[in-house]
């Protein structure tokens, strides 16, 4: 019987700065229901080649509730190089804002808006879809 072969791909993602992950993590506990918290965001370049950029073009954000908390520039990605992001903050699982009301995460990869147009195809991000990824508060509840 013949062996299927999946099709090739019509063009292969040269760049391709990804958000990859969002770890929360307990940085130092204060009381069974307090203390310091820290949100990672990873990305990651699943391209080919390198991503090469001017410091200016582009950075990585932390959100929380939709207001920016934190943002990152970066310049330089190799392929599956990665990037990280890391927002800290107190955190105290009793009190409403976090422990029964708890913020929304967002990581996301953002571009200057001449990024496209600068002659440069070494920061085109070939894929736009995966460049944002969403965590709840949830999960730093859990970890109480």
């Amino acid at each position: 019987q013949p062996q299927l072969k999946p099709p090739a791909p019509t063009m292969a993602c040269r760049v391709d700065p990804s958000v990859t992950g969002i770890a929360i993590a307990i940085v130092k506990r204060t009381s069974s229901t307090t203390g310091v918290v820290s949100i990672t965001g990873v990305i990651t370049n699943r391209g080919t080649r390198d991503y090469v950029s001017e410091i200016q073009q582009q950075s990585i954000q932390i959100f929380e509730n939709g207001v920016v908390k934190l943002t990152k520039p970066f310049q330089y990605l190799n392929p599956n190089g990665q990037e990280f992001i890391v927002y800290q903050r107190n955190w105290d699982t009793s009190a409403s804002a976090q422990g029964s009301n708890p913020p929304t995460y967002r990581v996301r990869i953002v571009y200057s808006a001449d990024v496209l147009t600068d002659a440069n195809p070494n920061n085109n991000d070939c894929d736009l879809t995966n460049n944002l990824m969403s965590r709840s508060g949830d999960l730093i509840n859990n970890l109480f």
